[in-house]
């Protein structure tokens, strides 16, 4: 044990040491599979300062792909590294009791707009289109460069580092833990019952409709049961699809507007004094099995707000962070009436 970690300690530092551009690589905890990306840069800055003189997003140097004021660009600071060789010494820990191997992937700035100041809701309805026609270039591009995952997130809140309308993109070789261990439940539910899990959730949905807090021509959103956060939100096409490429031109544009609706509830829900954590991920199939997707798994979009009510944020202490087991006193019916009953309009 002592040698292993020792021989952890010396590689961190020698990786930390050898370039400018640094290798990524993943460290997983034995005991609870966790699994750490340590990044490939060790100049990222800790925060932005409140007002930037010069964004580097106002005028991007590099740009991968565009869709009208949308924008794809490498990130400056990415936790990922695509060129990260192999090392003979990560072969070597490989083998022990702490599993460490190269992380290589892509990490990306999806940038909404040149408009510096502002975020979802104050870019317009052909900026909004735009964001979501350019997800789905980039998730093409990413299957077409060979990678096995594309992740789609946005951050939003009073932590946020970088106040210009932007989500991110992370190109993975490999497939998330939490993807593999969803893919896994999902399969073993289309063994049970012959059924994809996705539609079956779908139609208890629909058929409830307690939980449903919006929804038009093409999606969904309702308050998610078992979710990690309260007012947790889900995001469900009513025709299943794998990925959001798959979307046609108006689907793209009923994305958008589903994803608008519940932002106006959130922000007509929660005082100016108290604006919690906000967090939007796309939640796509992998790309290395197709067929075996379409039969159990699909897109879906889960926004996790922070929040407990109005006034307080909901935090994981010892319960939550050792069990995996979640408390809070509301319910998704009470948090779905309460969005409906606040949409922004």
């Amino acid at each position: 044990m002592t040698t292993t970690i020792n021989l952890f300690t010396s590689l961190s530092k020698q990786l930390k040491a050898s370039s400018n551009t640094l290798k990524s690589f993943y460290t997983e905890d034995p005991i609870t599979g966790n699994v750490v990306i340590h990044g490939a840069t060790n100049n990222r800055p800790k925060a932005y300062a409140g007002e930037i003189i010069d964004c580097p997003w106002d005028n991007p140097k590099t740009i991968l792909l565009q869709r009208g004021n949308a924008f794809l660009v490498p990130n400056d600071f990415p936790a990922l590294s695509e060129n990260s060789a192999s090392d003979p010494q990560l072969d070597y820990l490989a083998n022990n009791i702490y599993r460490i191997c190269n992380a290589r992937g892509e990490c990306l700035i999806v940038i909404y707009s040149k408009q510096h100041k502002g975020h979802w809701l104050t870019l317009n309805d052909e900026t909004l289109n735009d964001v979501v026609a350019l997800w789905a270039m980039s998730t093409k591009r990413a299957q077409e460069k060979g990678f096995q995952y594309a992740h789609i997130f946005e951050n939003d809140g009073p932590l946020n580092s970088m106040h210009h309308p932007h989500g991110q993109q992370y190109n993975l070789m490999d497939i998330p833990p939490f993807q593999k261990h969803e893919i896994r439940r999902a399969q073993k539910h289309f063994a049970k019952t012959g059924k994809n899990i996705f539609d079956m959730v779908l139609e208890a949905e629909t058929k409830n409709n307690e939980r449903i807090i919006y929804e038009n021509e093409d999606f969904i959103v309702f308050a998610a049961p078992g979710a990690k956060w309260p007012f947790q939100v889900r995001i469900l096409p009513k025709k299943r699809a794998l990925w959001v490429f798959e979307f046609s031109e108006n689907q793209q544009k009923q994305l958008a507007d589903v994803i608008t609706k519940v932002r106006k509830s959130y922000a007509a829900y929660f005082t100016n004094k108290y604006k919690p954590t906000f967090m939007m991920n796309l939640i796509q199939a992998p790309f290395d099995n197709e067929e075996l997707y379409r039969q159990v798994y699909g897109f879906r979009i889960d926004i996790f707000c922070t929040a407990l009510s109005d006034k307080a944020e909901k935090l994981m202490f010892s319960l939550e962070n050792a069990t995996g087991l979640i408390a809070y006193s509301t319910t998704p019916e009470e948090i779905a009436e309460e969005l409906r009953t606040t949409t922004g309009e």
